[in-house]
């Protein structure tokens, strides 16, 4: 009984973040190493490397990450 109610009591938010570790990198802030030319770049996070899209920005700006489509992280100038 004890068991059976600690797993239907599960939380829908982290479960539906299970296997999903770019959707809790959302409201992120970082420092851009390399600048966004075309709208594209990279940022480092710990030991991964992300691939970001957004505006043009140089390196150095404070950016935050809005939405992640896929494997790439979407930022704007926080």
């Amino acid at each position: 009984f004890i068991g059976r109610r600690m797993f239907l009591s599960t939380d829908s938010e982290d479960s539906s973040r299970l296997n999903q570790r770019s959707k809790t990198l959302i409201g992120t802030v970082l420092r851009l190493e390399h600048p966004i030319k075309n709208g594209k770049s990279r940022v480092r996070i710990n030991d991964t490397i992300w691939r970001v899209e957004g505006p043009d920005l140089l390196a150095g700006t404070q950016i935050e990450i809005i939405d992640v489509r896929g494997n790439v992280l979407i930022v704007d100038r926080l």
